[in-house]
């Protein structure tokens, strides 16, 4: 991260979001500590050890800058619907024009490695092989997720995770407005506001780099085309975390 950036962060979270020194620990130290464990995986004893802190502070500090970034996302985290704005990505894409006009977005799910109770570790663990929470996350063509519900087993498909977002208002999840829809994956139902590809054929663009790369049926042309996995498979991705499976 940029200086500059972490500077315009540090003040963001202090001026609106609650976030103030702590004794002797700055804003800037307790960010500094919250980064240095999400974004380079490193423990309280290390990041403690680094700066000849008590894993105690670490560890407060850690959760302080977590609870100003949950009070932010309810601002920076948001969905926007128009009827009539065609985003500019799409407007100026020939390939994509008209035929995605009324796209808003991708809509998928990642798996992010968790520690749960030891009695609770069974139902945790899906198709990864390994204790997982899935989440599931919205994306629009600004490069900026506009929904996440987080909190569902690793062992819970992705329907049902999806089948949560949209039936339960608590969850906050603006369906789309009529016309408009998002670009899901094939583990998402096929309806209204919501665009997979064709059931049983490839859609990845890696499956057609070692083959004809001519698709060979009008499914597989559609599939093809398909934005989920031209720009956006690279848009949902952030930091190391691959938000796609």
């Amino acid at each position: 991260m940029r200086p500059e950036v972490f500077s315009k962060l540090c003040n963001l979270l202090s001026t609106r979001y609650g976030l103030h020194t702590i004794g002797n620990v700055s804003v800037e130290e307790q960010v500094a500590t919250f980064m240095l464990k999400v974004g380079h995986r490193w423990t309280d004893r290390t990041v403690a050890e680094m700066l000849q802190r008590s894993t105690w502070t670490t560890s407060r500090s850690f959760n302080l800058v977590l609870g100003a970034c949950v009070r932010m996302t309810k601002d920076w985290v948001t969905q926007f619907h128009s009827t009539h704005i065609v985003h500019p990505y799409i407007a100026n894409n020939m390939r994509l024009m008209p035929h995605f006009k009324n796209c808003i977005g991708a809509i998928d799910g990642t798996h992010l490695k968790v520690i749960p109770p030891t009695e609770d570790r069974g139902k945790w663990i899906g198709r990864k092989g390994f204790p997982t929470q899935n989440v599931m996350l919205a994306c629009d063509f600004d490069l900026c997720f506009t929904f996440c519900l987080a909190g569902w087993e690793g062992a819970a498909h992705d329907a049902r995770v999806f089948r949560d977002a949209i039936n339960d208002p608590r969850k906050g999840f603006q369906m789309p407005l009529k016309g408009k829809y998002y670009l899901v994956d094939a583990g998402y139902p096929n309806m209204a506001g919501f665009l997979s590809p064709y059931k049983g054929h490839r859609y990845h663009l890696l499956s057609f780099n070692h083959q004809l790369s001519t698709p060979m049926t009008k499914n597989n042309s559609i599939t093809v085309i398909h934005p989920f996995d031209a720009p956006l498979r690279g848009l949902l991705a952030f930091g190391s975390v691959n938000f796609m499976p």
